[in-house]
């Protein structure tokens, strides 16, 4: 049996030519017991990063590593350094983010020379699952053009209906800035949506209104971000 726990750290593929440009302190998991051959399912993932944001040009991302280390716990002596993955950032900003790291055996430079010798392949100790999330993160430009409101025929038997639909329009539109702020959800230390009303609408011959601008708004967040979040309408009368 194996008894172990496991770190994440953000660096530079080499800390020694390539200084590292992202400021992240490493992470721990809690300790685990292993069989041989056995394979663990925990109940509940472990969270190591959460929305953790960094800057970074394109060309640093092949610079620059996600580094998983495995280490062996030891009671009476100094924990063993066990086995290792590295993956570059640019490779996980393409990948899916369900990836399975085959973690290398950590060997010393004589055992390295004694295994090419004898032509043998480095062993891997263990596999890891996780999931790893790289975004960028954009300002999106929205822009509401060429809105029409139409109302139900239906309604017009109502007499109240009726009276509605040939009175005024206009909206109000409720823009999220990021995902922090989406209307109805205003989280402390946002700046709270953006708002937009336009001109008042007058009805035309098929009941319809039609406002040709409506506003322009910057959301700033990633492309799942944006994919998540939601604006409101509000139709005034």
């Amino acid at each position: 049996a194996v008894r172990f726990f496991v770190t994440v750290t953000i660096e530079s593929e080499n800390p020694i030519r390539h200084k590292s440009r992202v400021h992240i302190l490493s992470r721990y998991t809690h300790c685990y017991t292993l069989q041989k051959s056995e394979v663990m399912v925990l109940d509940s993932p472990i969270i190591l990063y959460d929305k953790k944001y960094f800057n970074l040009p394109y060309k640093e991302l092949e610079k620059h590593v996600v580094k998983v280390d495995m280490w062996e716990m030891s009671r009476w002596t100094f924990n063993n350094y066990f086995g290792f993955k590295k993956l570059r950032l640019s490779e996980v900003a393409k990948k899916d983010p369900n990836i399975t790291m085959m973690l290398q055996k950590k060997l010393t430079r004589k055992q390295k020379e004694e295994l090419r010798k004898k032509n043998k392949p480095v062993g891997d100790v263990a596999n890891i699952g996780c999931v790893i999330c790289l975004e960028e993160v954009f300002d999106f430009f929205l822009e509401c053009d060429n809105w029409t409101l139409s109302l139900n025929k239906d309604s017009d038997e109502n007499k109240k209906a009726q009276l509605v639909r040939k009175e005024n329009k206009r909206l109000t539109f409720i823009m999220p800035r990021d995902r922090r702020s989406l209307p109805g959800q205003r989280q402390f230390g946002t700046k709270g949506s953006s708002t937009e009303t336009t001109d008042w609408s007058d009805t035309s011959e098929e009941g319809s209104f039609f406002w040709a601008s409506c506003g322009k708004f910057v959301f700033r967040g990633t492309r799942t971000h944006l994919q998540n979040s939601y604006f409101n309408v509000v139709v005034y009368s």
